[in-house]
């Protein structure tokens, strides 16, 4: 499946946002009927977690790993906070690329741009391939939903 691209400005700064986007432990929150085990510890580079969605025996464990860890940096405000985390899941393989960029080039600033970029594909190449042009577009549109929930949260999010 292409990639996807979600891109968003809000009237809410960089740290609040990266702060809710980078926790991987409540995305649990955001994506229906999901619960996410991790490592211990903070994110960075190397560390893992799984998100496990559905009920039942019918769950989709989708394990990723943390490939690029570029927080906020107060030295460098200017430049934009970023993550890639790679899918190596049973079911589903790819990754996610998620830039966080201060609008006015200040960590203090109220506009950030949000540019969320995503490839999926079923590990089995024959119904990959068979739902391929369906998945793309279901996804995408699960994912802005998803991602505008995070987004909302980070907006309210105290200072």
């Amino acid at each position: 499946m292409s990639p996807f691209v979600v891109r968003r400005i809000v009237q809410t700064p960089a740290e609040r946002v990266w702060a809710v986007l980078s926790d991987f432990s409540s995305h649990g929150r955001w994506v229906p009927l999901t619960r996410i085990r991790s490592d211990p510890g903070q994110p960075r580079v190397g560390w893992s977690f799984t998100a496990i969605t559905g009920v039942g025996p019918g769950v989709l464990r989708d394990r990723m790993t943390v490939e690029l860890w570029e927080p906020p940096n107060r030295a460098r405000p200017q430049r934009a906070a970023r993550f890639r985390i790679t899918k190596h899941g049973p079911v589903l393989r790819g990754w996610v690329n998620v830039q966080v960029t201060p609008v006015s080039g200040t960590l203090g600033a109220r506009t950030t741009e949000v540019i969320w970029t995503e490839s999926l594909r079923l590990r089995l190449p024959f119904l990959g391939a068979l739902l391929a042009p369906v998945l793309a577009p279901i996804s995408k549109s699960a994912y802005e939903v998803v991602i505008d929930r995070m987004l909302a949260a980070a907006a309210k999010a105290p200072q």
